[in-house]
């Protein structure tokens, strides 16, 4: 019954979270030679929604929880350099309280922003679902993907190709438009 429960909690604050994120991505934007690591990012963020705590969790990988409503949920990121932008990308970490019957049905998916990271302030920038949507649809990108059942893309295009991806369009407005502004507490 706890397991249950701790599902049902999982789900709907998903739900909660990324409620604005309609796509997730099945491969990583890191790559071993794009990964880097900044200790201005370890702390704790306040946002109008969400207070982000993050820590190294070990040389290429950050622990990040995000707490709203009394409620919160763990990822690990991993912080990317591709060309001069940085990027975070986040996967969900398992509930170490879920029996492994049950926590097999949440695999973690990836998720990336452009993040900009200054001393009392780090900015993020999700892709924009709309215009992700359209281009891919009308092809003017080139990212393999498939529909899931709730209309939401799965990116499952390689790595490689994810990162030329992000390259090519970090400084398209249109494509990274609302910067979502974080500021560390103190």
């Amino acid at each position: 019954m706890k397991n249950k429960i701790l599902i049902f909690i999982f789900i709907i604050f998903s739900i909660l979270i990324f409620d604005s994120c309609y796509w997730r991505s099945l491969h990583p934007l890191y790559s071993k030679s794009t990964l880097i690591m900044d200790t201005t990012i370890i702390g704790a963020w306040q946002d109008k929604d969400f207070v982000w705590e993050i820590s190294k969790a070990n040389d290429t990988s950050y622990s990040i929880s995000i707490n709203s409503n009394g409620k919160k949920i763990n990822f690990i990121g991993h912080l990317v350099n591709l060309g001069n932008y940085k990027f975070l990308d986040i996967f969900p970490k398992r509930d170490d309280a879920m029996d492994d019957d049950y926590s097999t049905y949440f695999e973690p998916v990836h998720s990336f922003s452009r993040i900009w990271i200054y001393e009392d302030s780090i900015q993020t920038s999700e892709i924009e679902y709309e215009w992700l949507q359209k281009n891919i649809l009308d092809k003017n990108v080139n990212l393999k993907y498939e529909v899931l059942s709730d209309d939401r893309f799965l990116i499952t295009s390689s790595t490689n190709e994810l990162q030329k991806f992000a390259l090519k369009y970090a400084d398209d407005k249109s494509a990274f438009k609302d910067k979502q502004t974080s500021y560390k507490k103190k």
